[in-house]
């Protein structure tokens, strides 16, 4: 079984993303804060990490760079806003595998889970 780790504010968007992935058979960890993000990930060493790019406090990005500098390797994909998938000045990390812009479907959700698992 794969285990993601989701670093995501919105409690209710949090809440959806652990519905829909541990409906589809992973072991989901969460938190809303970049910095509890950084130490579930090196502890729990999950498959993948779901991580928005605008967080309170440590942004995304610096999460990504700091786990990537921790030596965390899994797949990293970075939730954002179309707005900043298309300026990606706004601090989208160069260190994530992949990149999903909100709002976004279960479908589209899913098969990048899958791909990034090269499942």
């Amino acid at each position: 079984m794969h285990t993601i780790l989701i670093v995501e504010d919105d409690d209710e968007l949090l809440n959806g993303l652990h519905m829909i992935l541990t409906k589809e058979g992973y072991r989901v960890l969460r938190t809303s804060q970049g910095e509890e993000g950084l130490d579930i990930a090196v502890q729990e060493k999950p498959n993948l990490i779901i991580l928005d790019a605008v967080l309170p406090g440590i942004s995304g990005s610096d999460v990504c760079r700091e786990l990537r500098e921790k030596g965390v390797r899994v797949p990293i994909v970075m939730m954002s806003t179309k707005a900043e998938l298309l300026d990606r000045t706004t601090g989208l990390s160069p260190e994530a595998d992949g990149y999903i812009a909100k709002p976004f479907g279960s479908r589209e959700l899913l098969n990048c889970v899958r791909t990034q698992l090269h499942e």
